[in-house]
């Protein structure tokens, strides 16, 4: 399998630290060519109103590295996704805020893995948003788990979590994407499939991606991630 990616991540304005993380763990990582249980690839997003909520988001990034450390984890989608619901019931551990029902810790967050099966799997939480182009079409793969300014689903939820998941078939030349909510609340669908529709390759249409929600103002954190399937 081949993969190329690229991500570029932006502190937003009213931000002391970028709260956004990502994760790419491809061919161009040691490890994860030796486990040879395909690649991974992550957006996750702290939430701001969580007192932890940058570090849950690292907490995610760090423990996604078990599925290729921790040999007991099975190589398949149940094992990543029960090394999911590991890292929640984590998060939701560190505690509530005091006086409260929310969480210290909560994050959004898609994650992609690419299996050596010729499969996408995509877990999703949150407003954190991922998108697949075929070079015909362009559609989402992920839904905005909010009611306004309120998310209904997180990771730090505990046993309230229903992570939404998604198998793909994909194909080989299709582009797949993810960004935070920095990008999704100052662009549209639309905005984002223009700048595919011109993709030449990962590190510029990433970049594009992000420094155009910069140009539009936004005032969270933003984080684009684009991965083009090369060859299974």
């Amino acid at each position: 399998m081949r993969t190329e990616a690229s991500a570029h991540s932006i502190k937003g304005p009213n931000h002391k630290f970028n709260e956004d993380r990502y994760r790419m763990l491809d061919q161009r990582a040691p490890l994860v060519c030796k486990s040879e249980r395909g690649h991974l690839y992550a957006v996750i997003d702290g939430v701001g109103g969580a007192p932890l909520g940058m570090r849950a988001a690292q907490h995610i990034a760090d423990q996604l590295l078990l599925f290729y450390k921790d040999s007991a984890i099975p190589p398949n989608a149940e094992g990543l996704h029960q090394l999911l619901k590991q890292i929640n019931d984590e998060i939701f551990d560190w505690g509530m805020i005091p006086d409260t029902t929310r969480p210290l810790g909560a994050a959004a967050a898609t994650i992609m893995w690419f299996s050596p099966l010729h499969e996408l799997y995509v877990f999703h939480a949150g407003d954190t948003w991922g998108f697949h182009h075929t070079g015909k079409a362009f559609h989402s793969i992920t839904k905005p788990h909010q009611d306004g300014d309120t998310l209904l689903r997180y990771f730090g939820q505990g046993k309230a979590l229903q992570l939404e998941i998604n198998k793909i078939i994909p194909e080989e030349g299709d582009i797949f994407g993810m960004v935070s909510d920095g990008v999704t609340k100052v662009l549209s669908n639309k905005n984002v499939q223009e700048i595919i529709d011109r993709h030449v390759d990962s590190e510029r249409t990433a970049e594009e991606i992000a420094q155009r929600a910069k140009r539009k103002s936004a005032q969270d954190d933003i984080t684009a991630l684009i991965v083009e399937l090369e060859e299974w």
